[in-house]
């Protein structure tokens, strides 16, 4: 029955109740470290909340702004507002991209495809923004690190962005949100082969059903040297 729904679900349902269902949890979260540290400013616990969610990686030096935290590891509109301004063309990858094609999963990061590396965007981002390591900045007001993804040789990246779904989830406010199409999800999981990732690979299978389009992704796996974990999906059994 819960399976049925998810694959009646559009892309941008599901994306949007896999924010609400992050947005619980990180409230849960934060409400635990204000009452752990009582009348602490929001910078405080947006200082606090960066040490516990990125350890080592947290920014020490950073100025937190005040103001309530932003929940649901959504896209920052500003970051992108600034991709779009900027003409740069990119594409939502990892655990959002999975949110969208398969059933719910937490996506506690956002992972992006650029034509431009991630400490290009930081001058035009300002202030509300820092570097945390060489292929990733993060965003002070929501305390969420945005990735950015390694572009590969052999072309995947380019098809990735060709054939990336452009989705308007209504939590986004009206800001459209290019994502990973289904088939290149479901590939890019399966060259990391974690069971975690296995999950989230049988999970975009059992969704889609009779939608992925088999030819794309049997024309790619042999490149991307994961032919062999293809035909262990259930299509081949």
């Amino acid at each position: 029955m819960m399976l049925a729904l998810r694959r009646a679900m559009t892309p941008d349902k599901r994306l949007d109740l896999v924010f609400d269902i992050t947005s619980l949890g990180q409230s849960f979260e934060i409400g635990m470290l204000r009452y752990q540290n009582p009348g602490a400013q929001w910078s405080t616990i947006r200082r606090l909340l960066a040490r516990k969610r990125y350890w080592d990686q947290a920014p020490q030096d950073a100025r937190w702004p005040e103001g309530e935290i932003p929940l649901g590891s959504r896209p920052p509109p500003l970051l992108l507002r600034t991709l779009e301004r900027m003409g740069i063309e990119y594409v939502v990858g990892g655990g959002i991209a999975i949110a969208a094609h398969a059933e719910p999963r937490l996506a506690a990061d956002v992972d992006i495809s650029a034509r431009c590396a991630a400490g290009d965007l930081l001058a035009a981002l300002g202030e509300r923004y820092c570097s945390v390591g060489s292929a990733s900045i993060l965003s002070k007001e929501e305390v969420l690190k945005i990735d950015f993804l390694p572009k590969d040789d052999c072309g995947f990246w380019e098809s990735q962005l060709e054939r990336r779904v452009w989705l308007r989830p209504g939590s986004l406010a009206g800001v459209s949100l290019p994502v990973w199409s289904a088939e290149d999800a479901l590939l890019a999981k399966l060259r990391w082969p974690k069971v975690e990732y296995w999950r989230d690979v049988l999970s975009i299978v059992n969704v889609q059903e009779e939608r992925l389009d088999w030819r794309y992704l049997e024309a790619w796996a042999p490149q991307l040297g994961v032919a062999d974990l293809l035909v262990k999906l259930p299509r081949y059994s």
